[in-house]
């Protein structure tokens, strides 16, 4: 289970995040920057996550910025085995890109069984 969380939120609720960029298939996920959060919507979003969030670490997402926004789109991607890339074009200005990638196995479905070395 993912530090942040409680326990992990629904796959539905990350993709109506996803869809505060205006993207809204996960894995056909154009490049995007952070300036294309529609902060209205986030801090509604942001009232339904909060709940799921260990309290400690829920108190960055009282106020919904654009900082805030990607920080927990990379939270609430990493259960589900995508993570969030980036690259910085400077170009009249630096600006960062992001892209969402399923590169790595899903945390709820790895085993939690135990290992032994012998």
């Amino acid at each position: 289970m993912p530090v942040a969380f409680r326990e992990i939120p629904p796959l539905e609720l990350v993709k109506r995040f996803l869809e505060i960029y205006g993207i809204y298939d996960i894995d056909m996920c154009p490049w995007f920057t952070k300036d294309q959060c529609c902060l209205a919507k986030a801090s509604d979003l942001l009232v339904e996550i909060h709940p799921y969030y260990i309290p400690c670490k829920a108190t960055f997402i009282e106020v919904a910025s654009y900082d805030v926004c990607i920080k927990v789109l990379r939270h609430l991607l990493k259960p589900y085995g995508y993570t969030l890339s980036y690259m910085e074009k400077s170009r009249g200005g630096k600006q960062t890109w992001y892209k969402v990638s399923h590169d790595r196995i899903p945390i709820h479905n790895m085993c939690d069984g135990e290992i032994r070395f012998e």
